[in-house]
């Protein structure tokens, strides 16, 4: 295995004289695709054990194909670099096991980080700090990406603060903002991911025994699905376009192909999904087990020294009182904070809500017969969203 050392030490030796294999055909890899071929490297294929066909225009191998390019011209040198941060040590440990560890280039996101900010071709290093982003939305490096967290973890153990915890894109800014001046606050997506990813999983389970003698007040929402995508898109639009600094200047043709990409992968990501992914793991409550009363749009949780306010987006401005209350604040006021009228692409916003139509398959993912979007909306709500949806459906799509 070619170490990061090495390559940031020769990156044009290791990118621009090598063709290059992704091993992960999954979101991260289009990341990687996107940045490794803006520093002039030729990527040739993926490689993935659970897809086959093709991503980004590119061939998906299997093992065995990976084998055969891999052994067929030594001479025409060819490099693995794993693409995909959550599964990085199980396709390590595959690597080694197939033998093909010493074609493998441990480029991971920290290193795939500092490679663009060195990149000859960057006018200004410093603005691609801002551009090469984690899942998060925070610039990666060797101190924001660990310090960051832990300063965040340490908080939640020492400072007993409230946990504004919940998926993207569903208010979490707004109720951030609106206690930090009165409370100990933090304000986080990823608990479980980020722990293990950043640190270890021995270190995750330490974390979680100390969170077992700690009460621990937290706050989640949930939101409607179509809403939340296109807006968590929006919010993450450097990811498809890592190039531009600028995104005022997109337009509606110019999103429209990463925005059907980024639906696909609501498929088997997206917020329901999770409460288990990360909620569950993270404080071992299942909040499908309890009632929520649809109707008044929230649900108070409590298990252990566990206490969970969960409610609906849609019903978040109505619920001053509860939220306060819950938090403990008096006098409680919501400050609305990270609106999509207010970011740069509010004019490109607008245009896919008047042009873009969902696919049959990304509608009935959630519309039709999916338990934990009924646990929380009534079917007269569902009709009330797809109502507000109707000029983006399918054509003769039954509301």
């Amino acid at each position: 295995m070619i170490g990061t050392e090495q390559i940031l030490r020769s990156p044009s030796y290791y990118l621009h004289s090598r063709e290059i294999i992704l091993y992960g055909a999954g979101y991260d890899g289009r990341l990687y695709l996107k940045n490794l071929e803006y520093m002039g490297a030729k990527v040739i294929a993926f490689c993935d054990t659970f897809k086959s066909g093709s991503y980004c225009d590119l061939p998906i191998l299997d093992t065995l194909q990976l084998e055969k390019i891999l052994c067929k011209n030594k001479q025409t040198y060819k490099h693995i670099v794993i693409s995909s941060d959550n599964n990085r040590n199980e396709i390590l440990l595959a690597i080694k096991a197939q033998g093909f560890d010493e074609y493998l280039l441990n480029i991971d996101r920290e290193c795939l980080a500092q490679l663009m900010i060195n990149c000859q071709k960057t006018k200004d290093a410093n603005s691609y700090k801002d551009e090469i982003i984690d899942f998060d939305g925070h610039e990666l490096g060797k101190y924001i990406g660990r310090k960051r967290r832990r300063s965040v973890y340490e908080s939640i153990i020492l400072d007993n603060p409230l946990l504004i915890y919940q998926p993207g894109k569903v208010g979490s800014t707004t109720l951030y903002n609106s206690f930090s001046k009165s409370i100990p606050i933090v304000h986080i997506h990823w608990i479980y991911r980020d722990y293990r990813l950043y640190f270890s999983e021995e270190g995750f389970g330490r974390f979680k025994a100390l969170l077992r003698n700690r009460r621990v007040k937290i706050i989640t929402m949930v939101r409607e699905p179509l809403s939340q995508i296109v807006s968590s898109f929006f919010q993450t639009l450097n990811r498809y376009h890592t190039n531009l600094l600028d995104v005022s200047q997109l337009s509606f043709d110019d999103v429209k192909e990463d925005l059907e990409h980024h639906l696909e992968l609501s498929k088997s990501e997206n917020l329901f999904d999770w409460f288990e992914r990360e909620l569950e793991r993270t404080f071992e409550v299942d909040i499908y087990e309890f009632p929520f009363d649809r109707k008044k749009g929230y649900t108070l949780i409590k298990k252990g020294n566990l206490e969970i306010l969960l409610l609906k987006m849609e019903k978040m401005n109505s619920l001053v009182d509860v939220i306060g209350s819950f938090g403990g604040v008096e006098n409680f006021v919501l400050e609305k904070h990270n609106l999509s009228k207010d970011k740069p692409y509010a004019e490109c916003y607008k245009e896919v809500k008047k042009k873009f139509v969902f696919k049959r398959e990304y509608v009935d993912l959630f519309y039709r017969n999916n338990d934990k979007f009924d646990h929380f909306y009534s079917k007269e709500e569902k009709t009330e969203f797809l109502n507000k949806w109707k000029h983006n459906l399918p054509k003769g799509y039954n509301i």
